[in-house]
């Protein structure tokens, strides 16, 4: 019986590797846009200049249309290369494509997922955000202004009263003014 040298399994899995990141590329690019061709791995990397890209986007324009797209190493670009596109994609549709990656760590576990900066764009970001800017803007700063200058005059009262514990007082009432938030 002959045997196989042991250098042919890794060289054949790094062949079946290319090969399936090959075709992988393929059917992701019939889902892209149209735009320029690259390598297999590097994809359009030695076509994109380093000065003026914008340049380098314009001549795409002109050749693939005014929505184009290429690979950087890995990673799909799409270039919006007009304002009719811009509009269309970003503002029309833009619920589409505003979302953030999903933290499983920080956004569901450590904050049970409702921590504004986590939280994908919806309705509860919405309201959320709502929330947020009611309780923090402006107009909440000018309504608590009473209940400030109330605290800080009650802060100072106590600490003049008992000197010797200012770091206890000043401790207590900087808990029981940020829990007020809550």
């Amino acid at each position: 019986m002959m045997t196989l040298p042991t250098y042919y399994i890794p060289a054949a899995l790094f062949l079946a590797w290319i090969l399936a990141s090959v075709i992988r590329h393929y059917f992701e690019r019939l889902k892209m846009p149209p735009g320029p061709t690259g390598l297999p791995l590097l994809g359009n990397v030695f076509q994109m200049p380093t000065v003026m890209p914008w340049l380098r986007f314009a001549e795409f324009s002109q050749k693939y249309g005014p929505v184009v797209s290429f690979n950087a190493a890995g990673h799909p670009v799409i270039v919006l290369n007009d304002h009719k596109s811009a509009y269309e994609l970003l503002d029309r549709r833009g619920t589409n494509y505003s979302h953030r990656p999903s933290f499983i760590m920080a956004g569901e576990l450590l904050c049970s997922g409702i921590m504004l900066s986590f939280i994908p764009y919806g309705d509860l970001f919405r309201r959320m955000r709502r929330v947020t800017h009611e309780t923090f803007g402006a107009h909440a700063a000018e309504q608590s202004q009473p209940l400030q200058e109330r605290e800080a005059t009650r802060l100072v009262s106590e600490i003049i009263g008992d000197p010797e514990n200012w770091e206890v007082i000043l401790k207590r009432y900087a808990l029981g003014f940020s829990t007020f938030w809550y």
